[in-house]
């Protein structure tokens, strides 16, 4: 049996929280096996930043590679670092964002629920950090977090980027990629574990293995929620109809249709209690995406933005139930 090597891959986009992310993951080890190497994919057009993340390798020093994935395009920093992992031996990687830091014992985590499940693929829950300025609604609803799409205990049907490790060298994700086509908008990460699960990827939970997220506060509005919820449903139809639908995509449109109308008449209901109302608003949006994918008026996968840029915070995957 092939021994396990370990790889954590940061994809980085002109953030200087790179840094933090890099110290956050340095000390990371699981008893057994020898410590991970670590990627930092840079998706910039030059290669400028690989002096300041080289030089800020701390504790990951001899580890730390730099990988240059020019392109504004994450699906492009995300198979870079997915190739240089293989070139490595890696076996299993885990990926962290750039504006994300891992808590304590976050890769042991991951990696003893995959030893415990089984699964090819093992998701850890992200914290959003709000600042004292955010809405109080935003601090009671927390909108920000990132958790697996889903009913609880069903099983999981896709994933995101952000807090996971994957069996690399398992033949379920032998060659396996992320669709540039998602890459500049969002969505990349879903498409690429539902496409997964088609093939037979099992999914799993580990909710130890926490990792959190600063929320700017550019992205603390209840308008850039709706968008990345509006985009979120997009992604969701489009993986829909990459697969075999199990109703026309008509009765898709209007069932997605059905369930905007009614969170559109449960946000009025509720307009004076702002957590529960925009949590009706933006699981509207989610709906309104979807519609707009399955009626024909949108085209996710395409657009402008890298890993650091607005768009490449659309997670689609998230706590509430699909369309």
């Amino acid at each position: 049996m092939t021994r396990a090597t370990l790889g954590i891959a940061i994809c980085t986009f002109r953030r200087a929280s790179v840094h933090a992310a890099v110290a956050s993951v340095a000390g990371q080890a699981v008893p057994g096996l020898a410590p991970p190497v670590i990627l930092v994919a840079d998706n910039d057009d030059t290669a400028a930043a690989r002096e300041a993340i080289l030089g800020g390798a701390g504790a990951a020093r001899g580890r730390l590679a730099y990988v240059h994935a020019p392109g504004r395009n994450v699906s492009l920093a995300r198979n870079a670092a997915l190739r240089a992992a293989r070139e490595r031996g890696v076996t299993h990687l885990a990926f962290l964002d750039d504006d994300e830091t891992a808590g304590e014992g976050w890769l042991d985590a991951l990696w003893a629920r995959m030893e415990e499940s089984g699964a090819q693929a093992v998701l850890g829950p992200v914290d959003a950090v709000y600042d004292a300025q955010a809405p109080g609604w935003m601090r009671a609803l927390r909108p920000h977090d990132t958790r697996p799409a889903g009913r609880p205990g069903a099983p999981l049907r896709t994933g995101y980027g952000g807090n996971v490790l994957i069996h690399v060298a398992h033949p379920v994700f032998a060659g396996a990629e992320f669709d540039p086509a998602f890459g500049r908008e969002g969505g990349e990460d879903t498409a690429f574990f539902a496409a997964a699960v088609a093939r037979g990827a099992v999914l799993a939970y580990a909710p130890a293995a926490r990792a959190a997220e600063a929320v700017p506060p550019e992205r603390a509005t209840l308008s850039w929620l709706l968008r990345r919820r509006l985009r979120a449903g997009q992604t969701h139809a489009q993986v829909l109809l990459a697969a075999p639908l199990r109703r026309p995509r008509a009765a898709e449109a209007a069932l997605a249709l059905g369930k905007l109308a009614v969170c559109a008449a449960a946000a009025a209901a509720l307009a004076p209690a702002p957590a529960r109302r925009n949590a009706w608003l933006l699981r509207g949006a989610l709906h309104a995406g979807a519609l707009s994918v399955l009626a024909g008026r949108a085209a996710p996968g395409r657009g402008g933005g890298g890993p650091g840029s607005p768009a490449a915070g659309l997670r689609p995957a998230l706590t509430e139930d699909a369309p």
